[in-house]
């Protein structure tokens, strides 16, 4: 089975195009054993390109271990700048069915190994009222939380020493059951420096999804009816435009890496 693999801003998938292959396999249990970066592939997850009713095309999003996500704002952009290189030339745009609804790409820039894409990501849910103060291993620290299709948890940690955010994860995600995307952000200036712990794949080089939780919090935090922010993750930047309506757009850099070819069989991961 051919797979390729892409990246947005540092944050690399592993994609299977089952538009015409028809190779049927469990990606809950392919992800953990290729997704592993020592003894696997290696990569963030692993995302299923196929068909849909209501777009040009559909993507399925599961985690390093399995978990399946609603969606992927780096992951969305890799997905069109492929989509429209091999099956769409040319068409300045290419919409995506997500289970976080349809998701509409603009192909700024495409040459078939590295894009510029900016994807619409609606309107993120209206962030809570307030911070919530949270101690943890004797620090004190508050955090927003707001939904972008995955639920984030937006830390500020102007004050937080970076060697305990690992640990500051693990107790907000038994907080929220497991189910929560962690951003520690701080501020200099004019830039937004940003770290990202995702559910399911642990440290990553960046989120387009976290990348959009921060820009809309900020967005409350800074009472203005439209922003725009640079978040600079530590594989890369991306830029997150709110409007009048708090709707966010995203935009960044992607690129294709390269392919190859799984033996599903020696795997023991056929159906």
């Amino acid at each position: 089975m051919k797979y390729f693999k892409m990246n947005g801003a540092g944050n690399d998938y592993i994609f299977f195009d089952r538009v015409y292959q028809l190779v049927e396999f469990d990606p809950a249990k392919l992800a953990p054993q290729i997704c592993d970066r020592e003894t696997g592939i290696g990569s963030d997850g692993i995302i299923i390109i196929g068909n849909s009713y209501r777009a040009d095309c559909s993507m399925d999003i599961y985690n390093a271990d399995g978990s399946q996500a609603k969606m992927c704002g780096n992951g969305v952009r890799c997905v069109a700048q492929y989509f429209q290189h091999n099956y769409r030339p040319n068409a300045p745009e290419i919409s995506v069915d997500t289970l976080s609804g349809v998701k509409n790409v603009k192909i700024l820039e495409n040459d078939g190994f590295n894009a510029i894409t900016s994807v619409s990501m609606g309107r993120p849910c209206e962030p809570e009222e307030h911070f919530v103060y949270f101690d943890c291993l004797n620090e004190r620290m508050m955090y927003y939380i707001v939904r972008t299709g995955n639920i984030h948890a937006v830390c500020f940690a102007e004050n937080l020493v970076p060697e305990k955010f690992p640990h500051i994860t693990e107790e907000l995600q038994r907080r929220y059951n497991g189910n929560v995307n962690v951003e520690f952000v701080k501020r200099q200036g004019e830039d937004v420096l940003a770290r990202v712990f995702e559910r399911g794949s642990g440290e990553t080089l960046a989120c387009g999804t976290g990348a959009t939780a921060i820009a809309r919090v900020l967005n409350k935090l800074d009472g203005k009816r439209e922003s725009s922010y640079q978040i600079h993750f530590p594989g890369g930047t991306l830029g997150v435009k709110i409007d009048a309506a708090k709707c966010a757009t995203l935009t960044g850099e992607s690129q294709y890496m390269g392919s190859g070819e799984l033996d599903l069989k020696n795997l023991g991961l056929s159906l």
